[in-house]
């Protein structure tokens, strides 16, 4: 046996607060303490964000071992440093599993939805599925997004910027904020994570 790739047990509570043993090779779980003890992410609470969108038929064990390999790869593509400061086991294949996802169709096609901002005024949005996707993520995780949504029509009144833009804006700096100082939330809009610095580029909407 390869050293590091025996399996070892770790109770680990899922997205529903209870705990389920959890075999990983020794190498994810070094690299999983490795997030926590020297890039002090809250690997805890990345957990339960990333449990949230298993479905009913996936392994527990076996869904935190590709979520945990696909962060660890999205950090070695960045160059930030984690260990174990060479391409990740199958990296190669992470680069062209990355490339197929963010062609996907379905992911930039343009949806409008008919939103509740405040005080009963009702606006039409429109963004790409993919903006969607992390927007709903974020209700499904309990995020204050009437707070949000308050906010982001404040400021399409204060500036006049188109409201949809404004929002896509918003969801763009929102997940590079929790990928680039915490990692702690699956990526929806920029698959492939984000570099430093941002630069907000957003595609030309279809009327």
């Amino acid at each position: 046996m390869t050293e590091g790739t025996e399996r070892i047990g770790r109770v680990v509570e899922n997205a529903f607060g209870v705990g389920e043993t959890v075999n990983l090779p020794k190498v994810l779980w070094d690299y999983f303490d490795w997030c926590v003890e020297e890039a002090n992410l809250d690997m805890i609470e990345w957990v339960r964000n990333v449990d949230i969108l298993r479905q009913s038929d996936q392994n527990f064990s076996d869904y935190l071992w590709g979520s945990l390999w696909e962060h660890q790869c999205i950090r070695y593509f960045h160059g930030y440093k984690s260990p174990p400061y060479a391409p990740p086991q199958g990296y190669a294949d992470y680069l062209e599993y990355i490339d197929k996802r963010e062609q996907c169709p379905e992911r930039h096609k343009w949806e409008k939805r008919h939103l509740d901002f405040s005080d009963g005024v009702k606006e039409t949005v429109q963004m790409q599925v993919k903006y969607w996707q992390f927007y709903d993520y974020l209700v499904e995780i309990g995020g204050t997004m009437s707070k949000w949504l308050q906010s982001a029509y404040k400021a399409h009144v204060e500036t006049g910027e188109d409201l949809s833009d404004l929002m896509m804006k918003s969801l763009i700096a929102n997940e590079r904020k929790y990928y680039i100082e915490h990692g702690k939330y699956p990526l929806f809009i920029s698959i492939k994570g984000y570099p430093r610095p941002l630069n907000v580029k957003l595609p030309p909407r279809k009327n």
